[in-house]
């Protein structure tokens, strides 16, 4: 029977189960207990499941003292290099996309208001709730990767607010430029620009004529026909 002689996996757990917990308090939809119950679950299992198998002797608390420094340091230093090359192609691929802050709220409730960046997959979006707090919401992916994506949000892809209230009024802000733009909101915009350009005509037709009814549908077909092609092209 072969002996563990340093409690690896045990660690692994562990560490699995501190560092994604840290990160469980940031929503308010049932996300807090699903992670925790999840990371303690995979903890136990690493203890416990593989025993059975005959493959490994239960640790004593004193092969602990096995493991030096050294190898700490070096674990970590490489499971934090995996961490960031795993991270690296998401965030090459990234850009920003239309999302609500709450930071805009004409009605009560929040709208799309401003240009976050985002990785190329995953959701981490600064949200200021109606109860005057700040949180953030988060996907699995966004969660695993908070801490980055956050220092990128801050210091090199700043929130650009996209509807601006200047207290008597609003006005809309500029886009980001089109290479800035993540993956999906290009195609979004590709379809639009095709969309408008085809019925280009019929509208500035309607326009001259003074024909606003007609011009008033021509928009809402036009808006029709962008919903339906960016469902067709997901």
């Amino acid at each position: 029977m072969a002996t563990l002689r340093h409690p690896f996996w045990l660690l692994v757990g562990a560490a699995q189960f501190l560092g994604i917990s840290l990160f469980t308090g940031l929503d308010e939809w049932g996300w807090d207990l699903l992670f925790v119950t999840g990371n303690i679950l995979v903890f136990a299992a690493i203890v416990f499941v593989t025993l059975p198998y005959g493959k490994v002797k239960v640790w004593k608390p004193s092969s602990l003292r096995k493991i030096t420094i050294r190898q700490v340091v070096c674990g970590a230093a490489f499971a934090f290099g995996i961490y960031l090359l795993a991270y690296w192609p998401l965030s090459a691929f990234g850009g920003y996309r239309l999302k609500s802050t709450g930071q805009f709220r004409p009605t009560g409730l929040a709208i799309e208001d401003a240009f976050v960046w985002q990785p190329r997959f995953g959701v981490c979006v600064p949200f200021h709730t109606a109860l005057e707090t700040d949180t953030y919401w988060t996907d699995v992916v966004g969660r695993l990767y908070f801490p980055l994506t956050c220092l990128q949000q801050k210091y090199f892809h700043p929130t650009r607010p996209y509807l601006i209230d200047t207290g008597k009024d609003w006005k809309i802000g500029r886009w980001p430029p089109f290479e800035t733009l993540h993956p999906e909101t290009q195609r979004l915009v590709l379809i639009a620009d095709g969309v408008n350009a085809k019925h280009k005509k019929a509208l500035d037709a309607a326009k001259a004529s003074g024909d606003k009814a007609k011009a008033r549908k021509l928009r809402d077909d036009i808006r029709k026909e962008i919903e339906v092609a960016a469902k067709a092209n997901s």
